[in-house]
């Protein structure tokens, strides 16, 4: 007599039989079953799915069992009890993504508060109903999750993508600018505020090269003297060399624009080497070709610099690409497989939206790393914000006080009636008494106090 299967084996042989993908996540977010329909689907074999941990963001990962992880992670409120749907797009073997598949999504906890597993059914591709986005919804967690992995595979870069992240025309421009860098090597010059993100566009430009720049040399620019710049390039030049790898490098020069003119003119030297064949990079606050036209820096230098501009626009000039850049930064946190966040409340965007970011994109990122570790839920609430935030908030909506402009020759008028009134009350009305007290003539006194009283109808009268 055959011996009966145990209901767990049952089970996993009865999912096995879905045309359905199926997968079931344990409470840390690791893969402990998924079924043959998974494993068809997703292209990875299940043995290799099974043991990975999935985390909430849409980041390009080198690893492909990773990105898939990923790409399969269900919004981590699931986790504490919440039922969902949600859409998963999973990427294909050239690296774009699937059309969006639905999916069902139950926790497996007894009890809502505490953690537990998950258990995820995939519906099949011609079973997807997109979901209708309110237009007050158009930063909800979701959407901008969906439009945030879209970006992504747009852009196709890597390195990370906080500073390039963006749908606005500005930022469409730098991406086009970026990308132009990239397949055409040159010489580029990346201007904008501090904080904007100038040296992470330079290192994502390099990052990029590929095969066609190796060695990127970065040289901090405002602690750089004629003596320390002629060694430094001399040393890597002759290194380059010996590696036979002087056209693949390139110098990254940080804040070109602080350089003194000693160490100007020392680079510029470099240039004139007809051997010398080394691309730059170089960041700035301020265009080098305007800088030169001021007689602020070496002409031949800036020109020599700045075959290609790209300039960075102010936080603040790019509108709703903040919603879009706070989701990215925050599934970058989500990334590195600590809590797990799946967005923003609204209180909380909008607050966001309205903030003045004097810092740039340097300060959301600073912001949502501190929310991140406030927050009690999977949504950064408004209360998890920081301080900064609302105190900035509060003193932009006080009304601003307006200067009152000063009437000199009525302000000293007033002065020089009080001084004769208070001395002639020390004179007892003697007016030569007063007019020595005040170092001027007795005449001179009289004339002013018929000027006052000639005055004072005047004025009672307008």
């Amino acid at each position: 007599m055959a011996r009966p299967r145990s209901s767990t084996t049952a089970l996993r042989h009865l999912l096995d039989q879905s045309q359905l993908p199926v997968y079931v996540l344990n409470e840390h977010r690791i893969i402990i079953f998924c079924n043959h329909a998974c494993a068809d689907w997703t292209g990875i074999e299940t043995d290799l799915l099974i043991g990975a941990r999935c985390d909430y963001h849409t980041q390009p990962a080198e690893d492909p069992i990773k990105a898939m992880a990923a790409s399969l992670c269900p919004p981590p409120e699931v986790f504490s009890g919440k039922r969902r749907s949600a859409e998963i797009r999973i990427p294909q073997r050239d690296g774009t993504l699937q059309p969006p598949r639905q999916a069902h999504c139950a926790p497996l906890a007894m009890d809502s508060l505490e953690s537990g597993g998950v258990v995820v059914i995939v519906n099949a591709e011609d079973e997807f109903r997109s979901a209708v986005i309110n237009p007050d919804e158009e930063f909800n967690a979701a959407a901008l999750h969906q439009q945030l992995a879209m970006a992504r595979q747009r852009l196709e870069f890597s390195y990370q993508l906080d500073r390039l992240i963006g749908e606005s025309p500005l930022m469409r421009r730098v991406q086009q600018q970026v990308r132009l860098a990239i397949e055409q090597p040159t010489h580029v010059l990346i201007t904008g505020p501090p904080g904007s993100g100038r040296e992470h566009v330079a290192r994502t430009i390099h990052a990029n090269h590929g095969a066609t720049l190796t060695t990127l040399l970065p040289i901090v620019c405002p602690l750089v003297t004629m003596e320390s710049m002629q060694s430094t390039v001399t040393s890597f030049v002759k290194q380059c060399q010996q590696e036979d790898s002087l056209n693949t490098s390139a110098l990254l020069l940080l804040d070109v624009d602080q350089l003194t003119l000693e160490a100007q003119h020392e680079l510029t030297g470099f240039f004139s080497i007809s051997s010398f064949q080394m691309l730059t990079i170089a960041t700035s606050s301020q265009c080098l070709l305007s800088l030169a036209e001021q007689g602020h820096f070496n002409k031949t230098l800036a020109y020599a610099l700045s075959t290609l501009i790209i300039e960075l626009p102010p936080l603040s000039a790019r509108g709703n690409d903040i919603a879009l850049l706070a989701q990215s930064i925050l599934e970058n946190f989500n990334a590195e497989g600590n809590r797990q966040f799946e967005g923003f409340s609204d209180q909380a965007m909008d607050r966001l939206l309205n903030h003045t970011w004097n810092q740039h994109v340097d300060e959301l990122v600073s912001v949502i790393r501190a929310s991140c570790q406030q927050a009690d839920s999977t949504l950064i609430q408004e209360a998890d914000l920081p301080e900064s935030i609302s105190r900035t908030i509060e003193a932009e909506s006080r009304p601003r006080k307006t200067s009152e402009s000063i009437d000199l020759d009525k302000f000293l008028a007033e002065v020089e009636s009080e001084l004769i009134e208070r001395a002639l009350n020390e004179a007892k009305g003697n007016k030569t008494r007063a007019a020595e007290l005040l170092g001027i003539t007795r005449t001179r006194l009289h004339r002013r106090l018929q000027q006052t009283q000639h005055q004072e109808p005047d004025e009672a009268a307008s």
